[in-house]
């Protein structure tokens, strides 16, 4: 009984398979796109408002800029956010070349249904050599 018959040879398997990945692969990078949108305006640590429309939403993102041949714990570099003394994971991140030799990662929280009341923020920039740190306290008012 011969076995083979029916059967595709293995490079169209394998064809079929990479389409069947690539198809895949482009309908959630698609649905991932729109996740990675900055909802509102910004809230900088840096420069933040004492005061915020409540219930508005709003995004509040930082993070480093990298030179390619002198900084080399690319990897080991984070920025985190507590909101009231608890952790908050970003929603993403985004990296994007500046100039030749220069890359930038964020990380983005987004918070999309804004918040009522004071609230407290503390950023955390995370790196080889220790740790930065800035509070700031914002009331969102109605």
């Amino acid at each position: 009984m011969d076995r083979t018959r029916g059967r595709l040879p293995s490079w169209a398997r394998l064809a079929i398979a990479a389409v069947t990945m690539a198809l895949l692969l482009a309908s959630v990078s698609g649905t991932a796109a729109s996740s990675r949108e900055r909802v509102g305006d910004r809230i900088s640590l840096f420069d933040a408002p004492t005061s915020y429309p409540a219930n508005t939403a709003f995004h509040i993102w930082h993070g480093f800029i990298f030179q390619r041949d002198l900084d080399r714990g690319y990897g080991r570099y984070q920025f985190q956010l507590e909101v009231d003394g608890v952790a908050t994971v970003a929603d993403f991140t985004d990296v994007d070349v500046l100039e030749p030799g220069a890359v930038s990662r964020v990380w983005v929280f987004n918070f999309p249904d804004g918040l009522s009341g004071t609230h407290t923020f503390t950023g955390h920039w995370v790196t080889p050599g220790g740790e930065d740190t800035i509070t700031i306290t914002v009331d969102f008012t109605t």
